[in-house]
């Protein structure tokens, strides 16, 4: 059965890359994963999921959470890199 806006188990395993017993099992250790349970079976937000699960995320830490991405260092024009590779040749 498909809900518009939610994912199945079978869906969010397959969104995860992993099985479904991993997905059921991932499901039942964290009581903060977002779960509908109600009538029919279990379905998950797939926004809430998805936000949920870069809360999770580890690596660049709190400046690149709170200050938006941050940016590469500067790159040359186009007229410096023209200039730099006729000065090569």
């Amino acid at each position: 059965m498909n809900y518009p806006g939610y994912w199945t188990f079978l869906e969010l395993a397959a969104y995860l890359k992993v099985s479904l017993a991993t997905a059921k099992r991932h499901v039942k250790a964290d009581p903060s994963f977002p779960v509908l349970r109600g009538w029919g079976p279990p379905r998950f937000p797939i926004e809430r999921v998805k936000a949920y699960l870069q809360r999770l995320e580890q690596g660049r830490g709190r400046a690149y959470k709170s200050r938006g991405f941050l940016h590469s260092a500067p790159q040359p024009s186009e007229n410096a890199r023209d200039g730099a590779s006729q000065a090569a040749s």
